[in-house]
């Protein structure tokens, strides 16, 4: 980071604190107020002058506006959103508008899962109903196939100070009693607002009208709605959403686009055992022999990733690269579903795509499949290891499952030393 990003991002920081800070009403005395500390100061005797009576009756005001204040805020809690300010993003120097939720004091709570109307056309990509029924926040996130747009919609407990950053200023309006604040630019829209202990927001990715944002504000149902993961009723054993993409070769962390991020479900790991098929570490799985054509040119090894509380797994298994005669690569990789200690995730990265990818069955397992621009991806899960292969050439979906379908899991190979055991350095 440059002296003068340093800079900038102190001014923002700095800037942001006192943003925090809760603005008090302004609240002014009535008339009937007034005349009512005249008619007192009339009572006074008449040393008091004109000058002096006006001081008392500044004097008395303030004081009225700060009890006031106390018991506005005592009594009501009343959340709003207040937009706070331009700032400058450090890393791209665009304009930043900020809404912060303002005059609520409590903590974070959680809180239920509301219905968002189904938007037309759309896919429903990651539906926040199946997570736990009462959570801090809730996702949900819509895919347009034919347009490409996407929209999200978060709710959350609201809490003091929860923001939203905008690249344009918003507008506000009152729509059956709460206020929205609402804008869109052609690439991007925005809605953002309270209802009873809950934010709401939308982002919406592509072309979309304001009065359309409004429709969809109107059409909330805040009635909890919420189910149970049955993985016998989902229709894969992955879960998807659309995020940013990051080069990982670039320090910048400058997004270069969309990508399809592909998960296991939490449940699935919580029904791994130890001695689960495929999560031994001493042993890797390759083809029964080399695919027609190629020739085995690259065995990499396996990568060690600590110590769990039952002992450490290695996150990838040996890597095999095939080629042949004419340059094509296929690679074989693999790596172990690792649970957390404390059961909060995993370490798998998630799998990455530029479109939706094809939901398939690789010999009675689960898999999903696509193809990108270079290549063409397969992955599938064999008990408790994730097995992929990639193509850098011209194969059909049906050939690339059969190949995958040879790879021999009753003779495994056992695994290379991953180089931290190697060097000495693992613990």
């Amino acid at each position: 980071m440059t002296r003068e990003e340093l800079r900038r991002a102190f001014r923002q920081a700095q800037q942001e604190e006192f943003s925090a800070i809760p603005e008090q009403p302004m609240l002014s005395p009535s008339s009937g107020l007034e005349k009512r500390i005249a008619r007192k100061l009339g009572l006074a005797p008449r040393r008091i002058s004109r000058r002096m009576r006006a001081v008392v009756l500044l004097l008395v005001a303030v004081l009225l506006v700060m009890g006031s204040c106390t018991v506005y805020q005592a009594v009501t809690n009343g959340a709003y959103i207040k937009f706070t300010g331009i700032y400058t993003d450090y890393q791209t120097d665009l304009p930043e508008y900020h809404y912060r939720v303002r005059g609520y004091y409590e903590e974070a709570s959680p809180v239920p899962h509301y219905q968002f109307p189904e938007p037309e056309g759309f896919i429903h990509l990651y539906d926040g109903s199946l997570e736990p029924e009462l959570s801090l926040e809730h996702f949900d996130q819509w895919y347009n196939p034919d347009t490409g747009d996407i929209l999200n919609f978060t709710q959350q407990g609201s809490y003091l100070s929860l923001l939203l950053e905008t690249p344009f200023e918003l507008k506000s309006i009152e729509q059956n009693g709460v206020t929205i604040f609402y804008g869109s630019s052609g690439e991007k829209g925005y809605a953002f607002w309270l209802n009873g202990g809950s934010a709401f927001t939308i982002e919406y990715w592509g072309n979309v009208s304001e009065d359309q944002l409004l429709e969809w504000v109107d059409g909330m149902k805040y009635t909890p709605y919420s189910r149970e993961l049955d993985l016998n009723t989902v229709s894969s054993d992955y879960y998807c959403y659309l995020d940013d993409y990051y080069d990982p070769n670039q320090n910048d962390m400058v997004s270069i686009g969309k990508r399809f991020y592909y998960h296991l479900w939490d449940e699935i790991y919580d029904l791994m055992e130890e001695e689960e098929t495929g999560r031994q570490e001493n042993i890797d799985y390759n083809f029964a022999s080399p695919p027609e054509g190629f020739t085995l040119m690259k065995t990499e090894n396996n990568e060690y990733i600590g110590k769990l509380e039952s002992g450490h797994f290695a996150s990838n298994g040996a890597t095999y690269t095939y080629e042949d005669a004419e340059g094509v690569q296929l690679i074989l990789d693999q790596g172990i579903l690792c649970p957390l200690p404390d059961q909060n995730g995993s370490f798998w990265y998630g799998i990455t795509s530029s479109q939706p990818m094809e939901n398939v069955e690789v010999a009675d397992m689960e898999g999903l499949y696509s193809q990108e621009d270079r290549y063409s991806q397969l992955y599938w899960r064999y008990g408790g290891r994730l097995m992929w292969i990639y193509y850098y050439g011209d194969i059909s979906k049906e050939d690339l499952i059969a190949m995958a379908e040879t790879v021999d899991y009753e003779n495994g190979i056992p695994a290379l030393p991953a180089p931290e055991e190697e060097s000495g350095s693992a613990t």
